[in-house]
């Protein structure tokens, strides 16, 4: 899902686009993974990300890009998160 989203025109995609990237049935997946992966890095960063304005919960997937609406929410993969796929070698 990751490669797929640096990999993606301006690294961006919907949340639809991920989960077919990675597989997933429909968005709910994706969001889910997402959420967790972001989650898993801003604990070992011990990093506390913004909150969200319906719930005041972290904004878990916000660690890992930034997201806007249009027709569908999209998201922006992070310049930080790009450069550290690079440097692991993923991408």
């Amino acid at each position: 899902m990751l490669k797929a989203h640096y990999q993606a025109d301006e690294m961006t995609m919907t949340a639809t686009e991920l989960a077919e990237a990675a597989g997933y049935q429909n968005y709910r997946g994706a969001n889910r993974q997402f959420a967790n992966i972001g989650q898993m890095i801003a604990a070992d960063l011990n990093f506390e990300p913004e909150r969200r304005f319906d719930n005041n919960q972290p904004f878990w997937s916000s660690v890992l890009a930034d997201g806007y609406q249009e027709d569908e929410w999209k998201w922006v993969l992070r310049p930080e998160v790009a450069q550290a796929l690079k440097d692991l070698g993923w991408v």
